[in-house]
C-alpha cells in the first residue's frame, strides 16, 4: 500500500494513480480515483461575460471522504484574440497546510470545421525536440521508457494513434507554450 506519512511529512499529492487507489494521511487512509476528484464533479458558475467565463469547485462532506481539506478552486477562461487562456486558484480553507496537485487535461476537438481531418492538426510545444513518453512501474511510480519520438519544430501530429500513449510528461524548466495549429 501507499507509505504512511503525516501531513507534515508528505511533500507532494497525485496527479496520475495510486497503488489501491488508497493514499494515507495523519494515518487515515483515503481511496481516491484515478486522477483525483475534481474531473468527476460538477463545478458552480461564478462569472461569465463575453470574452472570459468562471468556473469554481468547493469542498462538501462527499469530496472530504477523499479528500479531507475545506478548499476552493476557481478555473477561468478567457478568449484573448484567438488564444485561449486557462487560470487555476486554489484557495486553502483549512486550519492546516493543504496538500494538492494540479494536473490540467483540457480537451479540444478536431476537426474544427467539415471537410478537415485530425491529421490536419498538431500541437506545437515551445523549446520541446523530442518527447519520451512515461510509464508506471509495479509501485505505481513514473518511469522514463525507452521510446522517443522526434518532433519538427516542436509539433506534435494529431491522430488516433498519437493518443494510445498513456502518459507524456515534460520535464522542462521555465515557461512553455502549447498551440493547436
Amino acid at each position: 500500500s501507499f507509505p504512511t506519512r503525516r501531513s507534515s511529512d508528505l511533500v507532494m499529492s497525485h496527479i496520475a494513480r495510486l497503488r489501491e487507489n488508497t493514499y494515507c494521511l495523519d494515518g487515515q487512509p483515503y481511496a481516491i480515483s484515478t486522477h483525483g476528484f475534481a474531473r468527476d464533479m460538477v463545478f458552480s458558475l461564478v462569472e461569465q461575460g463575453e470574452d472570459h467565463i468562471s468556473l469554481q469547485l468547493t469542498d462538501t462532506p462527499e469530496t472530504r471522504k477523499v479528500y479531507p481539506f475545506s478548499f476552493s478552486l476557481t478555473v477561468t477562461y478567457t478568449l484573448e484574440g484567438n488564444r485561449l487562456k486557462k487560470c487555476h486558484r486554489v484557495e486553502n480553507r483549512s486550519a492546516v497546510p493543504m496538500l494538492y496537485e494540479l494536473g490540467g487535461h483540457d480537451g479540444f476537438r478536431t476537426p474544427l470545421e467539415p471537410g478537415e481531418t485530425m491529421a490536419d492538426y498538431a500541437v506545437t510545444i515551445s523549446g520541446v525536440e523530442e518527447l519520451r513518453p512515461y510509464g508506471m512501474d509495479s509501485r505505481c511510480m513514473l518511469t522514463i521508457g525507452e521510446a522517443r519520438f522526434p518532433l519538427e519544430g516542436g509539433r506534435i501530429p494529431l491522430s488516433p494513434r498519437a493518443f494510445g500513449l498513456d502518459t507524456i510528461v515534460l520535464d522542462l524548466e521555465g515557461e512553455r507554450r502549447a498551440a493547436l495549429v
